[in-house]
């Protein structure tokens, strides 16, 4: 008989001791990238929670041209600085705006065109269509959180906030009695009435003659900002304008007044404007696509102060400019010394969508680590490939050697069904032994579920017979054997 194997060789068993073994050598050593850092690949047990593909055979020439035009690119790599201004003010019939300046200062246009291929009016249709959008969402968002009962902290809920009316109820009431308030407040009034004075004033103490003066002069001035606020809304615009460029005079943003706006920025003010719901001012830097700019109006009765800074630079950091779904970065290692081919990494697996970038690569080459992606683009027969290219990536960068039958032997087992087993209690849910099941996980769910459906034990496999003390059918235990006994 020629075999590769002894007749009741338990192939099983020292396949899985094979690769059982070492791998507790490597529990250790779970987090470490393969090959080159850039990659971030995880290694060791677990093992690549990320999906990784490869791309070979591609041109030293195409090679750059091919990462820019794949890679994930979101809009806080194209802005050098966030500058934001917020001003309140105060209508005619007594409620309240509060408004924010928000300024982009990107970096130049020949560095974001030369580093990531995007254009000026690429950039601009994003901030338009995407970022003014999502920016819009999340203010909606932060404003829900501030009604929210538990929002403000201990001493905000006491104190309250502090509105233009509420100023000028006290100065009025502090004109009338100087120095009795105080006195009149902690005799006159019940508990209630004190709540409600703790809300009207910012202290528990009365202001001094000083910050009276101030407080007066204060209400004069905001009066005679809202009168000039409702002759001239253009006038307005500008002031606010000229606050800005002074309060952060290192930001360079040399833009026209809104009324030296050409006839395409007005158009286009106007239609950003008309699709946005807090939007009342945009300009772009048409002539260097340097710095953009716009302004949102929000109701001050009903919106207390944002962090608008940070609001800003975490939507910069999500709102994508360009992206192939479910792809990342691009890496671009150095050619193989051996054969001088250039193999391309990404983050993420998209197999349709590098089909059409045949003009760059080999699709024919493509190779990665993600097994369900392969089995449902390739099939089963390609997903048993990866599994034992994976499983041998993994013990080779630690320089462990593993015969290659008991990759394929693992492999076999795990897509027995067509289809991609783990090996854990679900990859063994579809065995018919319920007592092999029972004696790796979660006993009671198996036997469990073995009574209410009444399944049959068979006690055929090894795990099954070393439940009941029984001699497991590999080895010596695959065959009996029948010898006459002399008589006595």
């Amino acid at each position: 008989m020629r075999s590769l194997i002894n007749p009741g060789e338990a192939v099983g068993i020292i396949a899985s001791q094979s690769i059982g073994e070492p791998s507790t050598q490597m529990t250790l050593n779970t987090f470490h990238f393969a090959g080159h850092g850039a990659a971030n690949v995880t290694l060791g047990i677990p093992h690549s929670p990320n999906d990784i593909t490869y791309f070979s055979d591609v041109n030293d020439e195409q090679a750059d041209a091919f990462c820019k035009s794949v890679a994930r690119v979101v809009m806080s790599e194209f802005v050098d600085k966030v500058v934001v201004t917020e001003t309140t003010s105060q209508d005619v019939d007594g409620s309240n705006s509060r408004s924010y300046v928000i300024g982009l200062k990107f970096y130049t246009k020949e560095e974001y065109e030369t580093e990531y291929d995007i254009s000026q009016e690429q950039l601009e249709d994003v901030i338009t269509s995407k970022f003014l959008h999502a920016l819009e969402g999340q203010i909606v968002k932060e404003v829900k959180k501030q009604k929210k009962p538990d929002y403000m902290p201990t001493v905000g809920k006491s104190a309250g906030k502090t509105d233009m009316e509420t100023v000028s109820g006290k100065i009025k009431e502090i004109d009338n009695d100087d120095d009795d308030e105080d006195n009149e407040v902690d005799e006159d009034h019940d508990e209630e009435q004190a709540k409600q004075n703790v809300k009207q004033q910012v202290s528990y103490e009365g202001p001094d003659d000083d910050e009276i003066e101030t407080m007066k002069k204060a209400e004069e001035t905001s009066d005679e900002e809202m009168d000039g606020d409702n002759s001239s809304s253009s006038d307005d615009s500008d002031s606010d304008s000229d606050n800005e460029e002074d309060a952060d005079a290192d930001v360079d943003m040399d833009k026209p007044s809104k009324s030296e706006l050409s006839r395409s920025a007005k158009d286009r003010q106007s239609e950003v404007i008309a699709s946005h719901n807090m939007v009342t001012q945009f300009n772009f830097d048409d002539e260097l696509g340097e710095w953009c700019e716009f302004k949102l109006e929000l109701n001050g009765n009903e919106t207390q102060k944002l962090l608008m800074v940070n609001i800003v630079e975490d939507l910069l950091r999500k709102v994508v400019v360009r992206e192939i779904p479910h792809i990342g970065r691009c890496i671009r290692p150095e050619p193989d010394a051996k054969t001088g081919k250039r193999i391309l990494t990404t983050e993420g697996v998209n197999f349709r969508a590098m089909w059409d970038q045949d003009d760059f690569i080999n699709v024919n080459g493509i190779t990665s680590n993600d097994v369900y992606a392969v089995l449902k683009t390739y099939g089963v027969e390609a997903a048993r490939n990866t599994i034992v290219n994976e499983i041998y990536r993994v013990f080779d960068t630690y320089g462990i050697s593993v015969s290659s039958r008991h990759l394929d032997l693992i492999a076999d087992m795990m897509t027995r069904e067509g289809t991609y087993l783990a090996f854990n209690r679900q990859g063994i849910d579809s065995s018919t032994s319920a007592f092999m099941k029972m004696s790796y996980e979660t006993t009671c769910q198996f036997l469990t579920k073995a009574v209410l459906d009444g399944d049959r034990e068979e006690l055929e496999s090894p795990s099954a017979k070393i439940v009941m003390g029984k001699l497991s059918n590999v080895g010596t235990g695959s065959f009996d054997v029948f010898a006459q006994m002399p008589r006595l």
